[in-house]
């Protein structure tokens, strides 16, 4: 796994058995990767440390829910229906 220069990257076991140390470390601004079976499961980071989310466009997100509702809708079965054809 490729860590950035900031970041170092300990296995599950690794981290859980000097988890103290890898907290005083995010403390002075050093990032731990916590990796299970070499793959990113976790970061240890300093407290201050940004956390950058995607704007997220209220309309837009309404607008996406409407669309996946309308595409199931589909057929012009109702539930009741639905439900009697899968009893059979």
């Amino acid at each position: 796994m490729k860590t950035k220069p900031s970041e170092r990257a300990v296995g599950a076991f690794e981290a859980k058995t000097n988890l103290s140390r890898y907290i005083a470390d995010a403390g002075k601004g050093i990032v731990t990767v916590v990796t299970v079976r070499g793959r990113p499961a976790a970061k240890i980071v300093p407290a201050d440390a940004r956390v950058v989310t995607p704007e997220i466009d209220s309309e837009d997100l309404v607008e996406r829910a409407r669309a996946i509702r309308r595409r199931a809708r589909g057929g012009s079965e109702s539930l009741h229906e639905l439900i009697n054809t899968g009893r059979r």
